[in-house]
């Protein structure tokens, strides 16, 4: 595949299969001048349920801990903990285990969490959220 950047920001791609010397072209307009900008989504409701899973475990749990309650799922040590009745347990089916660990890990940039990094990867609540900087409003997480 070969690519050519013209002055009015426009390209043409030229796709070769080498079985014959027929090439497709195709000409695509593109800006130059695009945000880098990651994609938002409102995130509040899942970070809600991150720190109601956070406190209603006793803020002494790993992340991979929380997101298997917040997932639902049925384990030895969640049964053992009684943590298959609290309220936040199965409540984050809709997300995968990738996206809660993204949800935590933008909850930890933003302060709203803390962790210990050392022989586990504890998380518990941060000075956002314990009354020293609390904050309203809609949170924007990046995809």
């Amino acid at each position: 595949m070969t690519i050519k950047l013209l002055k009015n920001h426009a390209i043409y791609v030229s796709i070769y299969c080498y079985i014959c010397n027929y090439a497709v072209r195709k000409k695509y307009r593109v800006s130059i001048f695009t945000s880098n900008k990651p994609l938002t989504w409102d995130g509040t409701v899942a970070a809600q349920k991150a720190l109601s899973c956070v406190y209603r475990t006793g803020q002494r749990f790993g992340v991979n801990y929380l997101i298997d309650v917040l997932t639902g799922k049925d384990d030895e040590r969640i049964r053992h903990h009684r943590h298959d009745q609290i309220t936040p347990f199965g409540l984050g089916i809709e997300h995968s285990a990738p996206e809660w660990r993204s949800i935590f890990r933008q909850l930890i940039a933003q302060g709203h969490l803390d962790v210990e990094l050392g022989r586990a990867f504890l998380a518990w609540l941060g000075a956002v959220n314990t009354g020293q900087g609390a904050q309203a409003g809609s949170m924007r997480m990046s995809r």
